[in-house]
């Protein structure tokens, strides 16, 4: 049992790790910003920049266009496979 929570321990960890990593190069590249707060314990905020709030709508936009895509292929392809 002991030797499952470890793995388990570990597994949160190396995900933990791997965000701030990408929160990290987020930063870097101008998408996120982050503001440190002086208190006990320590917190830390992400938001998002202006460059990347200019993004929300062209996204929007490519998820509608996802979901339509999709919903016509799904019904193109309706009963293609079936005997």
């Amino acid at each position: 049992m002991l030797c499952l929570a470890r793995k388990s321990n570990r597994k949160v960890f190396r995900l933990i790790f791997r965000s701030i990593k990408c929160l990290r190069v987020l930063e870097s590249d101008g998408i996120v910003m982050r503001t440190e707060f002086s208190s006990t314990p320590p917190r830390v905020e992400y938001s998002l920049t202006d460059s990347a709030k200019a993004l929300v709508p062209i996204l929007h936009g490519f998820y509608a266009w996802v979901e339509d895509h999709v919903a016509r292929r799904r019904n193109a392809h309706n009963g293609a496979c079936r005997p």
